[in-house]
């Protein structure tokens, strides 16, 4: 059976380093070089306060081992530190609320600060009157000082009033049980990271139907087209002020890509609809690969050629279940859903493509990209934008822009020259590269 995962929230870390060559065995992913910011993923949904004259927000936080930098606190513990501030801005760019804390993250083994699955999730709840706002949140890791940055878009609250029919945004889940009391108690979906897979979970609640009357669900999940793939409806008995619900939807049918669910929820003779776009991708394939045929290509840099060569050469079938089989075969913890070194890997890709992508060529296919997506991240980036310290010629062209690469680990400089002036840098010294790597 395929299976598949749920994913509304991506973003991308920077990655550790892994090499494979034709000559050597796969090694484990290196310590992870120094990086610019630290990346974190937010979600937040729309429900009714406890007060009748404001609306609340709750946001979800959530910090993965991987972006912060863990220090030795004891003998046999490991600490990570680091300070969030979260803004709440009226329509007018003016701060009206805001939450601001410390938190600090324990471990046991140095093994789990390079994780990708393992992380810490917070939740900051905010009241406040019935409006439009925007989110500005900042985390910084406390040790190395980075800061990642978030800024949402509009984010409507709406009214809740102590009687009217309404219900509250959806939220997707990873996860949801009910506690001794009957209530739901459930662990929000804020990343790619899936763990009950080929499974939807959705969260919403309704307010105000007494627990005597009913109100009818219909759920439909709709492809990128709009064109309606599955559909189902039910009937649930009122809680009074407040009923959960949880719509449970087996997503076996669904293909990798993008699709939206839409809930209708009548009581009487009013209907409330509610709406909420994700994303649905095999297990296994990278979200921003929609074509497993592109998510082989990139595979270049560390499959050895037999392998990287048969791979392209299988039908599309064929070519997913041996994707899947060569990333098995590099999982450092094949027991678990997750594979760190598969998705550090693609990660680099994504930001190779977003921070080197030139007029004529995506980012993982440049020289940049490639020395990135092999070696990390350099630890120090020297850049001579107009070639002010060379005056170097090369096959007739002038240098227009130097950058040298240093990555303190290898004892190595690599050196990118730009002779058109557009940044298309190359790189000019590749057996430096070939020296590290073993390709």
């Amino acid at each position: 059976m395929t299976t598949m995962r749920l994913s509304v929230a991506l973003l991308f870390p920077l990655l550790t380093c892994i090499l494979l060559s034709s000559s050597v065995a796969w090694s484990p992913p290196l310590p992870p070089a120094a990086a610019d910011s630290v990346a974190f993923d937010v979600e937040y949904v729309n429900v009714a306060s406890d007060s009748a004259n404001l609306s609340r927000l709750n946001v979800y936080l959530r910090i993965v081992y991987d972006e912060v930098q863990f220090i030795k606190a004891s003998k046999d513990s490991f600490r990570a530190q680091y300070k969030a501030t979260i803004t709440m801005l009226d329509t007018s760019g003016a701060g009206v609320d805001s939450s601001v804390f410390t938190d600090a993250i324990s471990i046991a083994s140095l093994d789990d600060a390079n994780s990708t699955s393992k992380f810490r999730l917070r939740l900051i709840v905010f009241d406040l009157p019935p409006d439009e706002y925007t989110i500005d949140i900042k985390v910084k890791d406390i040790e190395t000082d980075h800061e990642g940055k978030y800024n949402s878009g509009p984010i409507k609250l709406k009214e809740y009033l102590d009687q009217g029919f309404l219900a509250s945004d959806i939220l997707f889940l990873d996860n949801a049980t009910k506690g001794p009391d009957g209530k739901v108690i459930w662990q929000p979906r804020v990343s790619n990271v899936q763990s009950n897979a080929g499974r939807i979970l959705m969260y919403f609640e309704v307010y105000n139907v007494l627990p005597e009357d009913s109100f009818k669900v219909h759920y439909e999940v709709l492809d990128s087209d709009g064109k309606v793939l599955l559909e189902h409806e039910y009937w649930q008995r009122g809680d009074g002020r407040r009923t959960q619900n949880i719509i449970d939807i087996e997503g076996e049918t669904l293909t990798h890509g993008s699709y939206a669910t839409r809930v209708r929820v009548t009581y009487g003779d009013q209907t409330y609809e509610l709406g909420k776009p994700f994303n649905w991708y095999l297990e296994g394939l990278p979200l921003e690969f929609t074509d497993i045929a592109k998510a082989i290509r990139v595979l270049k840099y560390i499959a050895n050629k037999d392998d990287y060569k048969k791979l392209m050469h299988l039908d599309k079938e064929n070519q997913y279940k041996g994707f899947v089989k060569f990333w098995k075969s590099r999982d450092p913890t094949p027991l678990t859903p997750d594979n760190d070194v598969r998705d550090r890997y693609y990660k680099r890709v994504a930001f190779a493509n977003k921070q080197y992508a030139t007029l004529k060529r995506e980012g993982w296919t440049t020289d940049m990209g490639w020395v990135y997506i092999v070696l990390g991240p350099p630890d120090v980036v020297n850049r001579d934008t107009y070639n002010q310290s060379f005056s170097t010629i090369r096959t007739g062209k002038t240098v227009k822009a130097v950058q040298s690469w240093v990555y303190y680990q290898y004892n190595r400089q690599l050196l990118f020259y730009d002779t058109t002036g557009f940044g298309n840098f190359r790189l000019e010294n590749p057996e430096t590269l070939y020296e590290i790597v073993k390709f």
